[in-house]
């Protein structure tokens, strides 16, 4: 029986995971597709039925990023049920694959290392799930949203649906520093996850191959090792093709633009961004500071952080209008998914320091601080999308903590 434990032990949380996931993320897409009014999934719902019934009246930019879409036309063709029910559940399934991705990443680090490691496991991919900006200026401007950068968002059926993408693509990617030598499987996997996320949404490819490009550049001024056949058939030529076509595709006939607009779509929604901007941050921000020299040689915070700064800047300085107007915000996708990988990294390398050298130092304290405080961000951002139908105004806290509790009591 001693033996039968350890699988038994997994067994048990895997469930436990699923079932979490399931707990969460279930009631707050079915609030967005039934309930409430002003959200993308009901949107993708309808292009998802459009799609079905005369593939000629689906608009250019969403044949552009099409995976979402088609992903609900399987399951409607699959299990039978309508659009809406298929968007429920392909969304729930990617939240899944997201949440044992990220349980995995720890676990990896925890096993060997740690006791109850799929219990300590379990419990850092809940924060990684919940985790939020953090809005200083709530009681100020009654905006919980605009302004600051999203890291876990509940809103846009896309923007979720990219997240395990994106992540398992980014980590892929970092074997082209490894010490061996990636096999044929490992590029095609990378290939495969990284075309996949940009025909998702192209926000988070646009900003990890100009960051891969820096740090390339970076590497090989050091002489560190760098694999270029994998970095060219598995990241570069398959991803720019994907792009290529996407851009040629959407954007030749002048419908939709891409300008220069500094501060324009940011600002159009809020005041003190640089606030909210180092509020949205703060947690990767204290722990690539304190622990800066390590943080340095770490090739996924440094390559996270590069992703990042690309992504920031496409969300401040520039403007798309696919779907809608400027002000839209479309390039902000590009911030939050490269925040939501960099605040994942940051709590990884986190770990790895903590259990390289136990103990809690002053610095160490502030970073936990700041996590719970991102934590608790987290719950109250959660419990606001899935009571209040808009993006960002709360009027009143007690309003929505009556609504929240009513949906449980009835």
């Amino acid at each position: 029986m001693a033996k039968q434990k350890p699988t038994s032990t997994r067994l048990f949380y895997g469930i436990l995971l699923i079932a979490l996931a399931i707990l969460i993320y279930l009631p707050v897409v079915n609030v967005k597709l039934y309930v409430h009014s002003k959200q993308e999934f009901k949107s993708h719902a309808q292009f998802a039925q459009t799609f079905v019934e005369d593939l000629n009246q689906v608009p250019k930019f969403i044949i552009a990023h099409p995976l979402y879409m088609l992903a609900e036309v399987a399951v409607m063709k699959i299990i039978a049920v309508d659009a809406r029910k298929s968007g429920l559940i392909v969304s729930v399934l990617a939240y899944i694959w997201l949440a044992w991705i990220v349980y995995k990443e720890f676990l990896k680090r925890l096993q060997n290392t740690s006791n109850r490691p799929e219990l300590k496991s379990l419990a850092l991919t809940l924060v990684s799930l919940t985790v939020a900006h953090i809005p200083v200026l709530l009681f100020v401007d009654r905006d919980i949203y605009f302004g600051y950068i999203g890291i876990n968002v509940y809103h846009n059926a896309t923007s979720n649906f990219l997240k395990p993408f994106a992540l398992i693509g980014f980590l892929y990617s970092l074997k082209a520093f490894q010490s061996t030598f990636p096999t044929a499987k490992e590029t095609l996997i990378t290939a495969t996850l990284l075309v996949l996320a940009t025909l998702v949404k192209p926000n988070f490819i646009i900003c990890l191959l100009p960051a891969l490009a820096i740090y390339l550049f970076l590497c090989w001024k050091q002489k560190q090792t760098m694999h270029w056949r994998f970095i060219l058939a598995g990241i570069f030529i398959p991803s720019a093709l994907t792009l290529a076509w996407q851009f040629f595709y959407n954007y030749t006939d002048n419908s939709s633009r891409i300008i220069f607009y500094p501060l324009g779509v940011k600002a159009y929604y809020s005041d003190e961004l640089i606030l909210k901007f180092i509020s949205s941050i703060l947690f990767p921000l204290l722990v690539t500071r304190i622990y800066i020299r390590d943080a340095a040689k770490d090739s996924k915070v440094v390559l996270a952080w590069l992703s990042f700064l690309f992504g920031a800047f496409y969300a401040y300085f520039l403007a798309e209008n696919s779907g809608g107007a400027f002000t839209h915000g479309n390039f902000d996708w590009s911030a939050e998914i490269t925040l939501f990988i960099l605040f994942i990294v940051n709590l990884l390398f986190f770990l790895e320091k903590k259990l390289e050298k136990p103990g809690i130092a002053f610095g160490d304290g502030v970073i936990v601080a700041a996590l719970a405080a991102h934590v608790l961000s987290g719950i109250l951002y959660y419990i606001y999308s899935l009571t209040i139908d808009n993006y960002s105004e709360l009027t009143s806290l007690r309003r929505m903590f009556e609504a929240f509790f009513r949906i449980f009591t009835q």
